[in-house]
């Protein structure tokens, strides 16, 4: 179980955003947690999908026998390294539309809690906007052509 658990939290199926925030930057953390029979599902779609062959691993079901290990690691492993700057979200991904839903609204949430704005110009609005202006007449001028 050590090995299982060692090697396991090297692997976790995580995808981290990091966000700038002036008191610490933050990661949310997701783990796509899929049950044995959607893997057998998808493994069944990779055997009739010649597109999906390359998916398609010597140790996927040697790797398969040791369900429970990993079970186990991934949650020693998330219970760990979760933390309230820094939480993992585990998202039942068995339906890739509602995995995607799930970590997309988290992702918005979460970017919507910085309360981040735009930065304020840093050139003159209408000066810039003259010269644009000015730009496209002679553009038209030389082409010939008013857009």
């Amino acid at each position: 179980m050590e090995i299982c658990a060692q090697r396991s939290v090297g692997i976790l199926p995580a995808h981290t955003l990091w966000a700038a925030k002036p008191e610490r930057p933050i990661a949310t953390k997701f783990f796509l947690d899929i049950s044995p029979e959607q893997q057998l599902r998808r493994f069944r779609q990779r055997l009739d999908d010649p597109a999906r062959h390359w998916k398609i691993s010597e140790n996927d079901y040697a790797e398969r026998e040791l369900w429970d290990d990993y079970i186990s690691a991934y949650e020693e492993a998330l219970s760990k390294t979760s933390h309230k700057h820094a939480p993992w979200f585990i998202i039942p991904s068995n339906h890739k539309w509602f995995r995607n839903l799930a970590v997309a609204t988290i992702v918005a949430e979460t970017l919507e809690s910085l309360g981040m704005e735009f930065p304020e110009p840093t050139v003159n609005i209408d000066e810039t906007a003259r010269k644009y202006h000015h730009a496209e007449l002679e553009q038209e001028k030389k082409t010939g052509k008013s857009e």
